[in-house]
């Protein structure tokens, strides 16, 4: 769903740059120097998974991602984004059980936005970004015995940005190159511990956001 609501932005932002493409190049956009923004994501989904070994009957997730910036210099943003994600799942394994489960997780990401000016109201930002987070995880098998998990990840992420007034711009992230690490803890299973590991292009619903953001 993310995939095609970032086809259908792409779109809509290629008519700013086409009529942004007549516009004489001193009436590109620049963000000033000195200037705050404020904004963020907000998502909510429901999904259903069928597969040989696990069926997920029913799967609630929130996300939230609210982040402030300050431009250093013209079109070159340094700020912080927090993320707060909760998922419920209830679903049936192979032997017929119900599996109950609620996730956690938190992170603070620092990042760097550069912005290049392609229209009055339209340009193209390359995002630095690093990650750091925690989660966990409790359900009602094995006892009710919990997971834990964090996170590490630096990165670089692509995105368009597009000014529908003075103040007020929508924002997509299109995807991350990047690395990045997370360890996993079982309480239960003799507190197994799992270690992954990622290199590469991310372009999964995990990686695509949308957003609004206030400029001052």
């Amino acid at each position: 769903m993310r995939k095609v609501l970032a086809i259908i932005f792409i779109l809509i932002v290629s008519v700013g740059f086409s009529q942004g493409k007549q516009q004489e190049a001193e009436e590109r956009l620049t963000i000033e120097k000195g200037r705050w923004n404020f904004g963020g994501t907000i998502s909510l989904g429901k999904r259903n998974y069928d597969a040989n070994v696990l069926h997920i009957e029913k799967s609630f997730a929130f996300q939230m991602i609210p982040k402030t910036g300050y431009a250093v210099s013209d079109n070159f943003i340094i700020g912080l984004a927090l993320g707060f994600v909760y998922i419920e799942e209830d679903n049936s394994v192979v032997d017929n059980s119900i599996n109950s489960s609620v996730s956690r997780n938190l992170s603070i990401n620092p990042y760097g936005r550069k912005h290049y000016g392609l229209g009055r109201n339209f340009s193209l930002f390359i995002e630095g970004n690093v990650s750091y987070g925690r989660g966990w995880l409790r359900n009602n098998r094995e006892n009710n015995n919990a997971s834990s998990n964090s996170f590490f990840g630096i990165g670089v992420s692509p995105g368009i940005n597009y000014f529908v007034s003075k103040h007020f711009a929508l924002e997509a992230i299109l995807g991350r190159l990047g690395y990045s690490k997370s360890k996993y803890r079982w309480d239960y299973a003799d507190h197994r511990n799992v270690t992954t590991e990622f290199l590469g292009f991310n372009l999964d619903s995990s990686t695509i956001y949308f957003g609004l953001t206030y400029y001052l």
